[in-house]
């Protein structure tokens, strides 16, 4: 366990982008670690302007050069809109990391309004750094990752379903892909990266629960969905930034 002063140290030199590197890749931009990391390190920082994301952005988001690479931390029920970091694309940083289906980061907390990625497994030095981007999008986002198995899709795409209230008011749904959201399922259990199951999340709530558990039958079998509940999920459910998504 790191001491107080070691931790101190490495959120400034995380903070300062000490510890990464910008390289070219196949996907665009990535980021390399100069260091080694434990499981458990902090890596990189995503750093930048508050901005407001509205609720069902979906594609809107990527077209923005403002929101781009924006980040979301928090849902806000009164605003109808997620918290997020906006970063500076130009900048080095967490915000240029690529999307894997079998990550070696995830980010777990805030730090001096920085939302901080740690190590979900060793990384060496000269690593390329990647996290789950979480995506909820209308089109689907080829995944280009090289994971085996892969999802094929960043994240889950959806369309949007208005259903009239009583009152006379109308509700608006997500209405995700099911065949995406089983191998999503799957592909997490693979490669025991459980962060991508945060995609099940709309405005900080997950799914409802009949719907989770008809997904958790298909992907795994009823026999085994409680003992992967259990020891998956609930930890999930309990992990700081449940909701954080990119």
């Amino acid at each position: 366990m790191s001491r107080p002063w070691q931790e101190a140290k490495r959120i400034s030199d995380v903070l300062a982008h000490r510890l990464i590197e910008v390289r070219a890749t196949t996907r665009g931009r990535g980021i390399f670690s100069r260091v080694d990391h434990k499981k458990g390190d902090l890596v990189a920082a995503f750093m930048g302007r508050r901005v407001m994301i509205p609720a069902f952005a979906g594609d809107a988001v990527g077209a923005d050069a403002e929101l781009d690479y924006a980040v979301s931390y928090e849902w806000d029920a009164k605003l109808n809109a997620y918290h997020a970091i906006s970063p500076d694309p130009a900048a080095v940083g967490g915000h240029l990391a690529n999307h894997s289906c079998h990550p070696n980061a995830c980010i777990t907390e805030r730090t001096r309004d920085a939302l901080m990625l740690r190590s979900t497994r060793p990384i060496k030095a000269g690593d390329e750094i990647t996290l789950d981007y979480h995506w909820q999008r209308t089109a689907p986002a080829p995944c280009l990752c090289g994971s085996e198995p892969c999802t094929g899709n960043i994240g889950l795409t959806y369309s949007l379903v208005d259903v009239p209230q009583s009152d006379g008011s109308v509700q608006t749904y997500l209405n995700f892909d099911r065949d995406q959201i089983i191998r999503l399922l799957q592909v997490a259990e693979a490669h025991r990266n459980i962060d991508a199951l945060r995609v099940l999340k709309v405005k900080g709530q997950w799914m409802p629960s009949e719907k989770l558990l008809e997904y958790f039958d298909a992907a795994f079998g009823a026999d085994r969905r409680a003992a992967w509940l259990t020891q998956n999920f609930e930890r999930l459910a309990k992990s700081p930034l449940a909701n954080a998504t990119t």
